[in-house]
């Protein structure tokens, strides 16, 4: 994430009131970063004492992102608090199945979840990871340096393609994440399946339906392309730039005071924002990964340093433009 210059006022917009429920129970490592010692209970409260410690926490942070009233702050050295009122925490359950059958990946990990309900505001506090985003280097960067960040997220990619499916319903897997679990597409707007998808037929449909627009000889064109055959594969649906956390170090430490970013590492610290993860066909990560990337984008090469088991999926991403194209 890249930091902003502090800002007190958002810091104290963020402050959490002493009436706030407890959807998911602070634990106790994050509780220990605040020097307290007593987890939270699973009660539907928390205690004055434990918001007293976390506000304390929230005034000395520091802002890494504000936008509209939602913010992340960085409230230790290794737990940030990301606070907004159109906070999807669907994909908490998500993350702890991919972090029980994968625990060795550089994935958020969440430390406890806040809501207050006369505002209807969630305090989300999770890992901080320590760097700036990789789009922030990115068009600073060599050919060499971003084979290498492809190198970094080919066996996390791996092995998030090897988790497991959760347990299956009657038979079958449930596509998307959530409890219950949901398909979302993201483009200008969030769609939410309104009932569960077991297949990709009913994906295709899910893509291609939407009430005001009809079902027009275009879409259907576009939908009589779209194959129903992929396999289905656990996806964080989001893999942009802005999504990685990295590091950049000096090649030895002879190099540490060489200004010249084209002779550095890029280290990968951690893949971010996993609110769209889920159970998705095989190709969804090569498409969403491009999602807002133009033509004219300075990161319009980012597709070819996709980790090589997301695959390339030119056709699907083809079909999937002239879906947006549809949308209009």
């Amino acid at each position: 994430m890249d930091k902003l210059s502090e800002s007190d006022d958002i810091r104290t917009s963020c402050l959490i009131p002493h009436d706030v429920h407890v959807i998911h129970p602070l634990n106790g490592d994050l509780l220990h970063v605040l020097d307290e010692h007593d987890a939270l209970s699973t009660s539907n409260s928390a205690s004055k004492p434990h918001i007293s410690t976390l506000n304390d926490a929230i005034r000395r942070s520091t802002v890494i992102w504000q936008m509209h009233g939602a913010a992340v702050l960085q409230i230790s050295s290794t737990v940030a608090l990301k606070r907004d009122a159109d906070l999807d925490i669907a994909h908490i359950s998500t993350l702890n199945h991919i972090r029980h059958h994968a625990p060795s990946l550089p994935i958020p990990r969440t430390f406890g979840v806040l809501i207050d309900r006369s505002r209807r505001m969630y305090y989300h506090f999770m890992t901080y990871f320590p760097g700036p985003s990789l789009q922030t280097h990115w068009i600073h960067l060599s050919d060499a340096q971003k084979k290498s960040v492809k190198e970094q997220l080919e066996p996390i990619f791996q092995q998030l393609r090897k988790v497991p499916s959760p347990p299956l319903e009657n038979g079958r897997l449930t596509w998307g994440s959530g409890v219950p679990r949901r398909c979302i597409d993201t483009r200008r707007w969030e769609r939410v399946a309104k009932e569960e998808i077991l297949d990709e037929q009913v994906f295709n449909d899910f893509l291609t339906t939407r009430d005001r627009l009809g079902h027009g000889p275009w879409i259907q064109m576009v939908r009589s392309f779209m194959r129903e055959d992929h396999a289905c594969a656990m996806t964080h649906a989001d893999l942009h730039p802005r999504n990685i956390v990295v590091q950049i170090v000096p090649h030895s430490e002879n190099d540490a005071s060489d200004d010249d970013l084209t002779q550095k590492d890029v280290k990968v610290l951690g893949v971010i924002d996993w609110d769209k993860s889920g159970w998705y066909p095989e190709y969804w990560e090569f498409v969403k990964a491009l999602n807002t990337i133009g033509l004219d984008d300075p990161m319009q090469d980012w597709w070819q340093y996709l980790p090589h088991s997301v695959g390339l999926w030119p056709v699907e991403h083809s079909l999937d433009r002239m879906i947006w194209r549809w949308y209009g």
